[in-house]
């Protein structure tokens, strides 16, 4: 007889609602209980495809099939009591015995992604665990109930693989794929557990309650503790209370101003630049609140002139830098025609220290620095030009990707309906419209 220990863990708030619908549509299916000994505990027949219930310490035997399921405990149950509002809605996490016929015992991770579990031909669904316990009172062990469901999966091999289905994290892991290169199934993410390094994929929806309880982290992300009165990247803390924090967000796309707007966030929130840099409030221990930060180095905030750029006006050519609000500047209409606006609004972006711009140069010597994202008139972005490309009514002699030394990056927004401005002699398009 192969046997297999698995281990299934439940989410209060992706796995049971999904369970539930699925659970409540079939009730009248589940079979009733029989007495074939096993180990000397009690159990019940069951079909393939259909929701039973299994108490603890009984099984369920597919004869059939040669399968059999034991529920041996349950070894935590961290649900959040159905007459209390809490932050995180918890877990439970039941131990089975699993076997069949083929004398070979194993273990599963079935942690997040693996809610539905593969064993030889077979799929196991842990549906929903009953009951739910409130303030008032507690479950005793014998009084679990898991709703599970079989079905038989034809695209496992003989051998037991899955043939072309994505193995489970830890399987790719121990097989020897770089933890980096560990795929996920559609609709899933990597989470790497900090205290082993461990790899799951989970629902986005899920990770953010991991973090909040110490799990793991991901790529490019940074925890760290704030106190009142603290920034970090977009966000400034002014009070923190026992469940949220009231600062001030700074917004730098797709408008980059250097005062901050007033927000509330509450644990599990996440706040943004509007571009590179998320910020989520994972928890609040007294006076002092723990962040997640996460940068996206590929999407990058597109206010983008180099800090040397200089933009036409009545009075001359200016330095960017030294443009404000309400101050005269040569734009364009619709039609084409070229007249006097007025400065709307200005944006400055701190830049990281490998910051890359593109240096365009015209056939006709006009040149520009500006960031990849950063938009044409034509409709493109200057990261998409190449040397032959037209610009402005001229052609690109060539187009470079380079360091950029400077501490900021600049735009301004001109009045009128099209956003456009001259900035070294090159009509381009402001992203802050």
């Amino acid at each position: 007889m192969r046997h297999l220990v698995i281990f299934l863990i439940v989410f209060g708030g992706f796995v049971v609602l999904t369970a539930n619908a699925q659970y409540m549509g079939n009730i009248s299916n589940i079979q009733p209980e029989g007495s074939f000994p096993l180990e000397h505990r009690t159990g019940s027949i069951q079909p393939l495809d259909y929701p039973f219930e299994l108490k603890s310490q009984q099984y369920a035997n597919f004869p059939a099939e040669d399968l059999s399921i034991l529920f041996l405990d349950v070894f935590e149950d961290s649900r959040c009591p159905i007459d209390v509002t809490c932050v995180w809605e918890g877990r439970v996490g039941l131990r089975f015995d699993i076997s069949t016929g083929h004398g070979v015992e194993m273990t599963m991770d079935t942690f997040g992604n693996n809610i539905t579990n593969v064993f030889d031909k077979y799929q196991i669904q842990l549906i929903d665990v009953k009951p739910y316990s409130s303030s008032r009172n507690t479950i005793n062990i014998e009084d679990y109930v898991a709703i599970l469901k079989v079905t038989k999966d034809n695209s496992i091999s003989d051998s037991g693989n899955l043939g072309t289905k994505i193995p489970s994290p830890l399987k790719q892991f121990r097989s020897g794929i770089p933890i980096e290169q560990i795929q996920c199934r559609d609709g899933l993410e990597l989470v790497i557990k900090a205290s082993n390094s461990s790899p799951a994929c989970l629902r986005p929806q899920s990770i953010v309650v991991l973090l909040i309880r110490g799990w793991g982290m991901q790529g490019n992300e940074l925890i760290f503790d704030m106190s009142a009165g603290q920034r970090e990247s977009s966000v400034l803390v002014k009070e923190i209370f026992s469940d949220h924090i009231s600062g001030l967000n700074f917004m730098e796309y797709p408008v980059a101003r250097d005062e901050g707007f007033p927000i509330l966030l509450h644990v599990g929130e996440t706040a943004s630049n509007g571009c590179t840099v998320e910020m989520t409030l994972l928890r609040i221990n007294d006076k002092t609140a723990t962040f997640l930060k996460k940068e996206y180095p590929d999407r990058p905030c597109p206010i983008c002139l180099s800090e040397d750029t200089v933009i036409d006006t009545p009075n001359g050519p200016v330095n960017v830098m030294k443009l404000k609000e309400g101050m005269d500047i040569f734009t364009q209409d619709a039609h084409g025609n070229k007249y006097i606006g007025t400065i709307l609004a200005t944006g400055k972006t701190t830049v990281s220290p490998d910051h890359k711009m593109v240096h365009i140069v015209l056939t006709d010597d006009r040149d520009l620095y500006g960031s990849p994202n950063h938009p044409t008139t034509e409709g493109t972005v200057l990261g998409e030009l190449q040397a032959g490309d037209n610009l402005d009514g001229s052609t690109i002699k060539f187009a470079e990707t380079i360091q950029y030394n400077g501490t900021y990056t600049y735009d301004i927004l001109p009045s009128g309906s099209t956003g456009y401005y001259w900035a070294n002699k090159i009509l381009i398009k402001s992203t802050l419209d």
